[in-house]
C-alpha cells in the first residue's frame, strides 16, 4: 500500500547503504523499495522516476551536509584568525570528521562526483552541493592570517575532492593520516620546505615508505611488461571503461561488447574481473610513464605547451585512481592499491617540475601537495573532455607554481 507521507528523509539511509555496498549504479527502484518496505509504485508516486528520485536524495543529503558544515562554522566562530599551520590542522580535523562520522553521506557525494563525468544530468544535480562546499571553504580560508596571495578556497575545494575519497578508504591507517597532515601543512605554508615545516620532508619519507608496505593481494604492476597484440587490443577498452564509469562498471560482458570480442575469448586472456581491472590500470600507468618521460625535459613549460595538443593519460590516471579509492571502500583487496596510488601522488609531477625548481626545498612532499590539488581539479572538471580537464589542471598548476617560484626566489 502506498504511503502518502513518504519523505526523502525516509529513504535516504537505505539509499546511502545501497550506494556504499555496491556503488551508485546499484541505486535502482526495485531494490530500494524492498529495503524501505514499500513498493516501486509508491516510490514513483512520491518521487518520480529514477532521475527524480536521485535529485530528491541529493537535495536531502545536501541539507544534512550543510548542517555538518554549519556545526564547524559555530566551532570556529571564536577564531577570527588562523595561522597557516592552524588552518592545516583544522582542515585535517574537518576531513577526518567527514569520513569518520558521516562516511555514508561522504561516500555518496564522492560517487556523484565520479558519476558527474559520465552520467548525463548528474553534473547539473551536483552543482548546488559543490557550491555549498566551496562557500564553506571560502568562509574558512577567509580566516587565514596572513592572507594568501591566491584564492586558497578554490585550491582547497579541489584538494579536498581528491583527498576525501582516499580518506574514505584509508582513514584507519596512521601512515595515511600522517601523509594527509603533512600534505595539508605544505598546502598552507607555500609548498616548499622552510621554517616551521622544515622537518616535514623526513617525516614524509617515513610514512611514504610505511604506506607502501601493506600486503597487496591485488598486485598492480607499475613496471608491467608489454602486452601481446590480442591483449593490447582489449586493454584500451578496459582502461576507457575504468576512467569513464568506474571499477564497478568493468565486467566481462561490458568489455567484450566494447572490444567486439566473444566473452569466452576475453575470459581466456583475463579470467576474473580483477584481472580486467588490473590490466586496465597497468595500461594507464604504462602510458603515463611514457608521457612523463616525454615531458621531463620540457618541465612545466613543456607540460603547458603540449596540453592543448593531445589528451593526457595523466587525466585518465587521475580519474582511475579516484575510482580505485572509491571501490576500495567496499573491496578490501583494493586497499593496498589505493594506498599505493595515494602515496605516489606527486612523483611524476616532481620529475616534470624539478628542471624548473632544482632547489631541494621543492621536494616530493611539495610536489604531492601540488598534485593532489591539480588532480582534484581534474575530478571537478566532471563531464568536460580530457583536453578541457587538462587545461583546468594546468591553470591550477600555473597558479600554484607561481607560489613555489615566489618562495624560492
Amino acid at each position: 500500500m502506498a504511503r502518502r507521507d513518504l519523505l526523502p528523509s525516509d529513504i535516504l539511509k537505505p539509499a546511502l547503504d545501497m550506494v556504499a555496498e555496491e556503488g551508485l549504479g546499484a541505486l535502482t527502484l526495485r531494490p530500494l523499495a524492498q529495503r524501505t518496505n514499500t513498493s516501486v509504485s509508491a516510490l514513483t508516486y512520491h518521487f518520480g522516476v529514477k532521475d527524480d528520485l536521485l535529485r530528491h536524495l541529493i537535495s536531502t543529503a545536501r541539507t544534512e551536509d550543510q548542517a555538518f558544515f554549519d556545526g564547524w562554522r559555530r566551532r570556529l566562530d571564536a577564531a577570527a584568525r588562523l595561522s597557516p599551520l592552524d588552518m592545516a590542522d583544522v582542515v585535517e580535523a574537518i576531513l577526518s570528521d567527514m569520513v569518520a562520522r558521516h562516511q555514508r553521506r561522504t561516500l555518496f557525494f564522492s560517487e556523484l562526483v565520479q558519476a558527474s563525468a559520465h552520467q548525463p544530468g548528474v553534473d547539473i544535480m551536483l552543482l548546488p552541493w559543490l557550491d555549498d562546499r566551496l562557500k564553506f571553504w571560502r568562509d574558512l580560508t577567509g580566516r587565514l592570517s596572513p592572507a594568501a596571495d591566491i584564492d586558497m578556497a578554490e585550491v582547497l575545494h579541489a584538494y579536498a575532492i581528491d583527498e576525501t575519497v582516499h580518506a574514505l578508504a584509508l582513514e584507519a591507517l596512521p601512515a595515511y593520516r600522517w601523509l594527509r597532515r603533512l600534505t595539508l601543512r605544505r598546502l598552507f605554508t607555500g609548498f616548499v620546505s622552510a621554517g616551521l615545516a622544515s622537518g616535514d620532508a623526513d617525516l614524509f619519507q617515513v610514512f611514504y615508505d610505511e604506506l607502501g608496505q601493506l600486503p597487496d593481494a591485488f598486485g598492480v604492476d607499475h613496471e608491467a611488461a608489454a602486452l601481446n597484440d590480442k591483449q593490447a587490443a582489449i586493454v584500451g577498452h578496459i582502461s576507457e571503461l575504468i576512467v569513464s564509469a568506474g571499477i564497478e562498471a568493468v565486467t566481462h560482458r561490458a568489455v567484450a561488447g566494447r572490444a567486439g570480442v566473444a566473452a569466452s575469448t576475453l575470459a581466456y586472456h583475463f579470467r576474473t574481473q580483477e584481472d580486467l581491472v588490473r590490466a586496465g590500470l597497468e595500461d594507464i600507468i604504462r602510458r603515463l610513464q611514457t608521457e612523463v618521460s616525454d615531458l621531463t625535459d620540457g618541465g612545466r613549460q613543456g607540460f603547458v605547451r603540449e596540453v592543448s595538443n593531445r589528451p593526457y593519460s595523466s587525466i585518465e590516471i587521475a580519474r582511475a585512481t579516484f575510482a580505485v579509492a572509491l571501490s576500495a571502500t567496499r573491496r578490501p583487496q583494493l586497499l593496498a592499491c589505493a594506498a599505493d596510488m595515494r602515496r605516489r601522488r606527486g612523483i611524476n609531477l616532481h620529475k616534470i617540475l624539478k628542471a624548473e625548481f632544482p632547489d631541494p626545498r621543492f621536494d616530493p612532499l611539495a610536489a604531492q601537495a601540488l598534485s593532489v590539488a591539480a588532480i582534484g581539479q581534474i575530478i571537478l572538471s566532471g563531464s568536460k573532455g580530457h583536453v578541457e580537464a587538462s587545461r583546468d589542471a594546468t591553470e591550477r598548476l600555473e597558479t600554484l607554481s607561481g607560489v613555489v617560484r615566489q618562495k624560492l626566489s
